[in-house]
Formats: structure tokens, sequence, C-alpha cells
């Protein structure tokens, strides 16, 4: 058996020897959210963005930020980022 084989044993969401535990086995954490890593957090956060909208020519504009999705929501919440 290969290190980072499921334990036959322990059951399909367990790595022998600890290796990873049940995150990355299935890529969700212990809340079911995706496991990311900095660089993918950064991409997904990079698409919450401000718009400027004006609904008419020479009408007055208005800014809108996305909503985040809970990923985005539950890292900011944990930055203490308010948007």
């Amino acid at each position: 058996m290969r290190r980072n084989d499921p334990c036959r044993r322990c059951g399909p969401l367990t790595l022998c020897a600890g290796i990873g535990g049940w995150e990355a086995r299935t890529k969700r954490t212990d809340d079911n959210m995706p496991v990311h890593s900095f660089q993918s957090l950064l991409k997904d956060l990079a698409t919450i963005v401000k718009n400027t909208i004006q609904p008419r020519p020479h009408a007055p504009t208005f800014e809108k930020v996305t909503r985040p999705t809970p990923l985005q929501q539950r890292a900011l919440d944990l930055l203490g980022v308010k948007l």
C-alpha cells in the first residue's frame, strides 16, 4: 500500500499515517467549504468588484459591490474585512 492510499482499516475518508486527513481526500473543509491554496483564494477574492453604474446619460452614478459567495464571505469574516 502506498503512503497516500486510503486506509482499508480506517475507511475511505482517511489516509494512512494521518497524511492530509479528510480535507486532503475530499478537498473540503470540516464545514464543507472547498479547500483553496493561497493563490487560488486570492483569485477567487479578486472576483469581488465595485461597479459604478450610470442608468442613463447625465444621470447620477451609484456604486454597487458584487455580493460575495459563502466561501468569499467566510474568508472576509476571518480577515475582519467588511464590504
